[in-house]
């Protein structure tokens, strides 16, 4: 039985057995990750605290967000040595914790074995067309310019005008995240989010639902719903979805 499922006391009258190279077990979902230095806080895309169950992170040597954001094709083979060496150990989903990842799905889904999700953009096709016509997706993002057609081509977004674009990058400590500083006032920059989500649903009440692009964001998706009322969609709501769909648990009940 390849990654046998083990329920309680019950033990399957099989062998387990796994590909050779598979030297650790558990991980549902790898996540590719770049080299930034900033405080990963609980709700973090690479924050292991912030799932009910474990994921496994691995980096993308030599890559900078720099070379995500431009799509810059030097950055693919590390991509794929990283999500192959993921799904090696047993991932049954690789995603991506940069939205400037998005650059890559198409390649990296053909590198990989499992279903893979570069970024939290293949979303807005999906909100899209759950939201009347009139209706648009708010999508919250670190940098305006780094949502090309590239982006909106890999991410299968044939609609671009059924989403609003709000960056963050201007806000005082959010640039320390972008900028690297190795700090951040992580209440200051949740007033700040809150403020400019506030703003952005204001000046334009067609947003139904609200995306945060980038994976700093998740830590203050709460605080967003409380201020905004609206959903709230981000990577992490992603990845405890496709969990949920790659280790399927039996119902239990009665009838």
């Amino acid at each position: 039985m390849l990654n046998g499922y083990l329920y309680g006391a019950h033990q399957p009258a099989e062998d387990h057995w796994v590909p050779r190279g598979q030297a650790i077990g558990g991980f549902s979902v790898g996540i590719l990750c770049i080299d930034s230095h900033y405080p990963m806080l609980p709700g973090n895309v690479v924050n292991g605290t912030t799932y009910g169950f474990s994921v496994l992170p691995e980096l993308v040597e030599e890559v900078t967000f720099e070379m995500l954001a431009s799509g810059d094709p030097a950055a693919m083979p590390e991509i794929a040595r990283a999500g192959q060496k993921l799904v090696r150990l047993g991932a049954r989903a690789v995603v991506g914790a940069c939205g400037s990842f998005a650059n890559y799905q198409k390649e990296a889904a053909a590198a990989f074995s499992v279903p893979t999700f570069m970024s939290i953009m293949l979303h807005v096709p999906l909100l899209a067309a759950s939201i009347g016509p009139s209706r648009k997706v708010g999508v919250i993002c670190a940098v305006k310019s780094a949502i090309t057609e590239r982006v909106l081509e890999q991410m299968s977004i044939t609609e671009p005008d059924r989403m609003l674009l709000c960056e963050a990058r201007d806000l005082p400590e959010f640039r320390n995240i972008v900028e690297g500083t190795g700090h951040f006032n992580s209440r200051k920059l949740e007033h700040e989010l809150v403020d400019l989500c506030r703003t952005f649903v204001r000046d334009y009440p067609e947003v139904a639902v609200i995306l945060l692009q980038c994976s700093d964001l998740p830590p203050y998706a709460a605080a967003i719903q409380n201020a905004v009322g609206r959903p709230v969609f981000d990577m992490t709501t992603l990845i405890h979805w496709l969990q949920k769909s790659v280790v399927r648990q039996p119902f239990d009940g009665f009838c």
